[in-house]
C-alpha cells in the first residue's frame, strides 16, 4: 500500500509539472487562481479559524517557535504562517491549501502545502508554506491571504496526493474572492500627529492618530500618556481613538513626549506600548489690542485731526492679518460756537481683515480762557470847541476805538464801549473818559481806556 501511495504521489507531482509548464506561457498566469478557478467545491468539512505569523526556528515538535507578540521596529524576517484549522468530519485523506499573500494591500507571492496525512474531526493545525520554504515580513506590515482554497481526500485512492490541482474538488472549500483574510502578527504600536493653531488658541492644538497594526482586531482600548519635563499633563493618560488636545491651559508651548499603549482582542488580550515620540508645540498667534490713548483737556481754539496711524491709537497684534482703522466723533465739536468750548469723545475702532476687532475711546475738550491781546492803548483826544458839540470829532475817535489796537488767536476781535455823554464844561467844552472792550468769540474780554475832552481857548 505504502508503495502504491508512493508511485500515486509522483503521479501528482508528475500532472503539477505538466500543469505548470502549460500555464507559464502566460505571462499573467498565478497558480493559486488556477487551482481555486478549476475546481468546483461543494463542501466545507474543513475549515480556517485561525491564521497566525510564527518564526521560523523550529520548535523541536514538528513545528516553530511564536513571534514575540509585539515588535516596533526591525529588517525584513522569515516566517512561517501557522493556520488553526477546524474538521467536522471523520477522517480524511491529505490536506492541500493554497493562497496568495498579499503585504499592505500588494501581492507578494503564492504559497502552498500539501500532506498526505490522514486527519480526524476536531482542530488542527499546519505551516505554510511548503512551498516554497518561508515568507518574509516586515513589523509593521500588514499580511493577509486571499484566493484561498482547501481541499482533501474523502478515500485513499481520492487522497490529494494522489491527484492533480484541478481534481481535488467537489472535496472543497473555497473563501470568497472578496475575502481578505488578516494574518495575526506582531502588534507595531505607532501613531502620526498633527498640529494646528485654532482661532484665539495661545498654544497649538494636536491630533493624535493610531497608525498601529498586528494583533487580533479590533483595538479594544487607547491609552495616551503625555508628559511634559516627565511630569504628566492634566488628565494625562487620556482615552480614544484619535485624540485631540488643545495644549493652551494644558503646559503652553514647550517639548511633550507621547507614548501610545493599546489592547487588541486576543485571549488573553496583547497589551502594547509605542515607542516615545516628541512633538513641540508652538505658541499660537492669539490677535489682541489695547488702546493707548489719553483723554485731552487743554486750552486752544484747534480740534486735533484725527490720527491715522493705527501704531499710535493701539498696542496691538494682527497674526498677519491686513490693519485698517475708522474714527468716529460724537458730542460738541466747536471750541467757541456755543461760549463753552468744544467737549466730545473720539472713538476708533481697529479692523483685522475688515473686520472690527476693538476700539479706542478719547475724551477730548478744548477750551479758550485767553483774553485778547490789546497791541495799541486807546489814546486821549482833546479837540477845539467848535461850538456844535464836535459830534464828528467824537464819532471818528469812538469808531476808531480811540485808536487802540487788539488781536486775539483763536478769533477775530469785536469792539465795544460804554460812551454815554461828553460832561458839561464851560460853554459847549467837557470831556468824557470812555472804556473800550476788545471780546472774542469765546467770549474773552480784554479793556483799554482814554479820555476825549473838548476845550475853549
Amino acid at each position: 500500500m505504502k508503495k502504491f501511495i508512493h508511485l500515486l504521489f509522483l503521479r501528482k507531482k508528475l500532472i503539477q509539472i505538466i500543469f505548470l509548464f502549460g500555464f507559464s506561457l502566460s505571462a499573467n498566469f498565478s497558480f493559486a487562481q488556477s487551482t481555486y478557478n478549476c475546481n468546483n467545491c461543494t463542501s466545507n468539512d474543513i475549515s480556517i479559524k485561525k491564521v497566525e505569523l510564527v518564526s521560523s526556528t523550529p520548535n523541536g515538535l514538528g513545528g516553530y517557535l511564536p513571534l514575540a507578540t509585539t515588535c516596533l521596529s526591525g529588517t525584513p524576517i522569515d516566517a512561517f504562517i501557522k493556520v488553526t484549522l477546524d474538521q467536522n468530519a471523520t477522517t480524511r485523506y491529505g490536506t492541500q491549501i493554497e493562497a496568495d499573500v498579499f503585504v499592505d494591500g500588494l501581492f507578494q507571492q503564492h504559497i502552498r502545502y500539501e500532506s498526505c496525512a490522514t486527519t480526524s474531526s476536531g482542530v488542527f493545525f499546519i505551516y505554510l508554506p511548503n512551498s516554497p520554504s518561508t515568507i518574509q515580513w516586515t513589523c509593521g506590515e500588514i499580511l493577509s491571504l486571499r484566493n484561498i482554497i482547501i481541499g482533501w481526500g474523502h478515500s485513499v485512492s481520492t487522497n490529494v496526493c494522489n491527484v492533480g490541482d484541478c481534481e481535488i474538488g467537489p472535496k472543497c472549500f473555497k473563501y470568497d474572492l472578496n475575502t481578505n483574510l488578516i494574518v495575526i502578527t506582531p502588534i507595531k504600536p505607532d501613531f502620526t500627529f498633527v498640529g494646528s493653531c485654532p482661532p484665539n488658541n495661545s498654544a497649538q492644538t494636536y491630533t493624535f492618530t493610531s497608525t498601529s497594526s498586528g494583533g487580533v482586531l479590533p483595538y479594544t482600548s487607547y491609552s495616551w500618556n503625555i508628559t511634559k519635563n516627565g511630569v504628566p499633563i492634566i488628565g494625562s493618560p487620556f482615552s480614544g481613538n484619535p485624540l485631540t488636545i488643545d495644549f493652551s491651559n494644558l503646559g503652553g508651548a514647550g517639548n511633550y513626549n507621547v507614548v501610545l499603549t493599546l489592547t487588541d482582542s486576543n485571549t488573553p488580550p496583547t497589551t502594547a506600548s509605542s515607542l516615545s515620540k516628541l512633538i513641540t508645540v508652538s505658541s499660537c498667534c492669539v490677535t489682541a489690542a489695547t488702546c493707548k490713548l489719553t483723554d485731552i483737556n487743554t486750552e486752544g481754539c484747534i480740534i486735533p485731526s484725527p490720527i491715522t496711524d493705527p501704531a499710535i491709537v493701539f498696542n496691538y497684534n494682527a497674526c498677519g492679518k491686513s490693519v485698517t482703522m475708522t474714527h468716529n466723533d460724537s458730542g460738541d465739536t466747536m471750541v467757541c460756537s456755543d461760549g463753552n468750548g468744544a467737549n466730545f469723545t473720539r472713538t476708533y475702532t481697529l479692523l483685522f481683515d475688515g473686520i472690527p476687532f476693538a476700539t479706542c475711546s478719547q475724551n477730548i475738550t478744548i477750551q479758550d480762557t485767553t483774553d485778547p491781546i490789546i497791541s495799541v492803548q486807546a489814546q486821549d483826544l482833546t479837540v477845539q470847541c467848535d461850538g456844535n458839540g464836535n459830534i464828528s470829532d467824537l464819532n471818528n475817535w469812538l469808531a476808531a476805538n480811540g485808536g487802540a489796537s487788539a488781536s486775539d488767536v483763536c478769533s477775530s476781535v469785536t469792539w465795544s464801549n460804554d460812551f454815554s455823554a461828553v460832561s458839561d464844561g464851560c460853554g459847549a467844552s467837557g470831556s468824557v473818559t470812555v472804556t473800550f472792550t476788545a471780546t472774542d468769540d469765546c467770549g474773552n474780554d480784554t479793556i483799554t481806556s482814554a479820555t476825549f475832552t473838548i476845550q475853549d481857548t
